[in-house]
């Protein structure tokens, strides 16, 4: 996913001018068989996973291989609101609130497009989106990976969703990371909820979508 909701007090301190987001360039059974009266059923697929995890990257190749369109959540709100999602936020009090708002753009999305991949924020499983993602028929694609390859993947945007280049110090790379393993406990009931778990460690961006196809099964 574009942004990455860390929930600790270290972005706050680390992160005060800058919104952190990703973009690399680097077991359930497998569902995409699900059938109506013996019809094929709808298959859009949704990944979400802790912020920097790489879902938008992997989204879009899953998608190409597919030959489906990719919508990744984050930018869809953006072009939605016409406002940079730190912005967006800032005017909610909660959370909870934001994703009620904004879960009506992932239905829309949804609903619009019976076969597609769409990269869900890390709160993508959680209370209004979940509500979505449980009423609209698909498969949704947890996406794991080690805490220091996630590390390796942050890149910074500013309030505006403008690309800022920023080199972490010693100091910095150990809050981050301790950040990144406290989003991985924070979420990893939310990610409980998903049809299939997925393990990137040691793959890169075309290995991890074809692990993934390769556990969705072709339709």
């Amino acid at each position: 996913m574009r942004t990455c909701e860390l929930v600790g007090v270290a972005t706050t301190i680390l992160a005060t001018c800058l919104s952190l987001r990703i973009d690399i360039s680097g077991a359930a059974e497998a569902p995409s068989d699900r059938r109506c009266g013996g019809e094929e059923s709808e298959l859009r697929v949704s990944l979400v996973g802790v912020s920097c995890v790489g879902t938008t990257t992997i989204g879009r190749i899953l998608a190409d291989r597919r030959g489906w369109p990719f919508f990744d959540l984050d930018e869809e709100i953006e072009r939605h609101f016409g406002l940079s999602l730190e912005r967006l936020q800032a005017r909610f009090l909660t959370g909870y609130s934001y994703r009620k708002e904004c879960a009506a753009v992932l239905e829309r999305i949804a609903t619009a497009n019976p076969d597609c991949v769409i990269a869900l924020p890390p709160s993508g499983l959680r209370d209004a989106f979940l509500r979505v993602v449980q009423r609209v028929p698909g498969v949704t694609v947890a996406v794991h990976d080690a805490p220091e390859n996630i590390l390796e993947r942050i890149t910074f945007y500013d309030i505006d969703s403008r690309r800022v280049d920023k080199h972490l110090t010693g100091e910095e790379r150990i809050l981050y990371l301790k950040e990144i393993k406290a989003d991985i406990s924070y979420f990893k009931r939310s990610y409980e909820r998903a049809d299939l778990q997925v393990t990137i460690t040691g793959l890169d961006p075309e290995a991890s979508a074809a692990a993934i196809d390769a556990r969705l099964g072709r339709t």
